[in-house]
């Protein structure tokens, strides 16, 4: 008998006169394959679950238009949002809405007015907690900060006023606003009123307190700056402002595997005039925790796989 058939004999023979040891060794092999194959599974079914609940928390890319373009005076026209939307999501799954930010008052305090489509948003931003209804014509969203403010409640009236004046030196403040969410425009337009005076004294017209009369059809809380603006629909802020210009701020839930690279191809078509960024406080947090969870699952993967080979080892020797 040669080396090779004498060696096969000897495992067959080993095998079968130890069938309670090879049948722990099989065991042991299956059991430590079916742990390694679902951590894998977790390992990536995991980190795009995270992605998708975290992308209910709001955008992670905002888009608006360069300040020192023509194009910034006027907003982004409709053609280049859905231009812009096209590259969004040719990269991934997208949900976005649009804003166009108005300084305004309301007995003659300065408020920061977005015009938005109540869908667009409600659909991007899940953690919005709203008490009573979103925006329809003749009604308004108010944020919690404003409401408090106000005394505001549910199905009251609020009288909105826009003077020009208020917006022209602005105008690119508030868009630049919208780009942390924020309503930094509230400041601007207070500071651009308290300059109006005459001879000294306050102008006649900074605390002129007429206006539009609007419902409130709700009111939102978010913890956020969300809470110290006023929603309405884009065309009742056409119809308060008197005129219809683009939008200054575009929100997007991206579900784009490399975010970075989206926003640099968006910023490198200058004809574009937009600009692109990732919101951090969102993008960030993903990350860290996508990060975390794959640094663990692989740690737990590496101790079974030990494991695994040191109880088939002493199984078999």
């Amino acid at each position: 008998m040669t080396n090779t058939g004498m060696f096969f004999r000897m495992l067959l023979s080993a095998v079968f006169r130890r069938r309670s040891r090879a049948v722990m060794a099989v065991v042991a092999s299956l059991v430590g394959a079916a742990t390694l194959s679902c951590l894998a599974m977790i390992c990536i079914a995991v980190p795009q679950q995270m992605n998708q609940e975290m992308r209910a928390y709001g955008a992670n890319l905002i888009v608006t238009p360069l300040a020192d373009s023509e194009n910034g005076k006027s907003g982004i026209d409709d053609a280049m949002v859905e231009h812009t939307t096209e590259m969004v999501s040719a990269k991934g799954s997208e949900k976005h809405a649009t804003y166009r930010y108005e300084n305004v008052r309301v007995n003659a305090a300065p408020y920061v007015m977005a015009g938005v489509n109540p869908a667009q948003v409600r659909n991007l931003n899940h953690h919005w907690v709203v008490d009573g209804s979103w925006p329809s014509a003749g009604k308004v969203l108010v944020g919690r900060d404003v409401a408090d403010a106000m005394g505001l409640k549910v199905g009251g009236s609020i009288t909105i006023g826009y003077r020009a004046s208020d917006n022209a030196a602005s105008s690119g403040q508030a868009s630049q606003s919208g780009t942390d969410g924020t309503s930094d425009g509230q400041t601007s337009s207070g500071s651009t009123g308290a300059q109006q005076t005459q001879n000294g004294h306050v102008s006649s017209d900074i605390m002129d307190t007429s206006g539009t009369e609007f419902r409130v059809a709700g009111i939102v809380d978010t913890g956020g700056s969300e809470d110290s603006i006023i929603y309405a629909l884009a065309g009742d802020v056409d119809k308060l402002t008197g005129s219809t210009r683009g939008v200054d701020v575009i929100e997007y839930s991206s579900g784009a595997s490399d975010l970075t690279a989206l926003v640099n191809s968006i910023n490198d078509m200058t004809s574009m005039h937009v600009k692109a960024q990732q919101v951090t406080k969102i993008t960030a947090s993903d990350t860290r925790v996508i990060t975390m969870l794959q640094t663990l699952f692989w740690i737990v993967s590496l101790v079974v796989l030990v494991f695994t080979l040191v109880g088939v080892g002493t199984t078999i020797s």
